[in-house]
C-alpha cells in the first residue's frame, strides 16, 4: 500500500464533519496532514478558544475563525473545507480529475461546491444549532422540509450521471456526500425509493476503499455534536411535547441505505 505524503498539518473542530471533505480529498490524493483538534463547548467560547489553541502567525491569517484550516509545508494558510479541497488538488494533484482544468467540467464543479456551502452546509448548521423557540417545533419542521427540497435537487444532479459533476468523481462528490452521510444519519433520513438516483450515488461512493471508515467518523462527530446540543438546552424546552409534535417519520429499516 502507497503511503500517504504529509504536507502540514490541519486545524479542526471535533465535532464539525465537514472534515471529512477535507479527509476525502486527502485520501484520494494520498496526502497526509498532522490534525490538530480544537475542541470547545459552546458557540461563544470558540473565538478565545481559536486564537488560543492555534499558533498566533495563523490565527491572524483567519479573522473568520473559520474551521477547517490547513498550514501546508509552504507556509499557506486555507480556510473553509470547499476552498481548502480545491486547493490541495491545485497544489498536489494537478493531473487529477478530482477538480478537472477544462473550463466547462471545472464551473460544473464549482456550481455542486456553491450549493453544497451554500445550501447543504448552512442547512445543517442551523439544524445544530437552532435555539429552543416557543415555536421551535414548527421551525424545525421547516428545516427538515428544506432538508428533503435539497434531497430531490441532488437526486436530478445524478440523474444522468454517475457522480454530482459529470461521469468523474471531483471535490464535488466529497463536499456534499460529508454532509448527505450525516443528515441522513439521524435529521432527515429518505427512502430509497424516492431518490434512486442518490442512493444510487451513494452506493457508488461506498465502494471507494477510503469512503466508509471516514463516513462512519464524520456520523459519529455530528450526532455527538446534536446529542450534546439537546442536553445543553434540555433546561429550557420541553423536549418530550417538542418531539411528539414533530412526529417525524421513521423509514423502515430495509429501506434505508446502509452506508
Amino acid at each position: 500500500m502507497e503511503k500517504s505524503k504529509s504536507i502540514g498539518r490541519q486545524f479542526g473542530d471535533a465535532k464539525n464533519p465537514s472534515l471529512c471533505a477535507v479527509w476525502l480529498t486527502e485520501a484520494a490524493l494520498k496526502l497526509h496532514t498532522n490534525l490538530h483538534f480544537v475542541v470547545h463547548d459552546c458557540t461563544t467560547e470558540l473565538k478565545a478558544y481559536f486564537l488560543y489553541s492555534i499558533p498566533r502567525h495563523i490565527s491572524k491569517r483567519n479573522p473568520q475563525v473559520r474551521l477547517p484550516m490547513v498550514e501546508d509545508s509552504q507556509g499557506a494558510v486555507v480556510c473553509d473545507p470547499h476552498a481548502i479541497m480545491s486547493y490541495l488538488v491545485n497544489q498536489y494533484g494537478r493531473e487529477s480529475t478530482l477538480y478537472p482544468s477544462e473550463p466547462l467540467k471545472r464551473a460544473l464543479v464549482d456550481q455542486r461546491l456553491f450549493y453544497s456551502s451554500g445550501v447543504l452546509y448552512p442547512l445543517r448548521r442551523q439544524l445544530v444549532r437552532m435555539l429552543p423557540e416557543q415555536n421551535f417545533a414548527e421551525l424545525l419542521m421547516q428545516k427538515i422540509d428544506d432538508v428533503y427540497e435539497s434531497y430531490a435537487v441532488l437526486d436530478q444532479f445524478v440523474a444522468n450521471n454517475s457522480y454530482m459533476a459529470g461521469d468523474h468523481l471531483t471535490i464535488a462528490d466529497f463536499a456534499i456526500s460529508s454532509t448527505i452521510i450525516v443528515l441522513d444519519a439521524r435529521i432527515a433520513p429518505f427512502h430509497i425509493a424516492e431518490y434512486p438516483n442518490l442512493s444510487a450515488w451513494l452506493a457508488r461512493m461506498s465502494t471507494l476503499p477510503y469512503f466508509l471508515k471516514l463516513a462512519e467518523d464524520a456520523k459519529a462527530v455530528y450526532l455527538q455534536n446534536l446529542n450534546y446540543n439537546i442536553c445543553y438546552w434540555s433546561p429550557l424546552i420541553n423536549k418530550k411535547k417538542c418531539l411528539t409534535q414533530l412526529k417525524i417519520p421513521q423509514p423502515d429499516p430495509s429501506l434505508r441505505y446502509k452506508y
